[in-house]
């Protein structure tokens, strides 16, 4: 994955083509300089999740995770 990083102007000046990088699932930063250095860094990271990317991750959903909750049984019918 290829990071750019794009100053505040240019940035201002090719937003619509910067938004489409992102779109591609490229990782943009954003920086506005002071004194020669980068005051900020605001990651937009492109891509959406996809179906199964967190598998393997420890990510977990139990068999009962929409079982109603016990605090709401007096207002169920």
């Amino acid at each position: 994955m290829k990071i750019n990083e794009v100053g505040l102007f240019e940035a201002k000046t090719k937003l619509l083509a910067l938004l489409d990088s992102v779109e591609e699932g490229k990782t943009i930063f954003i920086t506005r300089m002071e004194n020669g250095w980068p005051s900020w860094k605001p990651a937009f990271s492109g891509g959406r999740p996809r179906r199964g990317s967190a598998q393997g991750k420890g990510f977990h959903i139990s068999k009962d995770f929409d079982a109603p909750l016990p605090e709401f049984r007096p207002y169920m019918p």
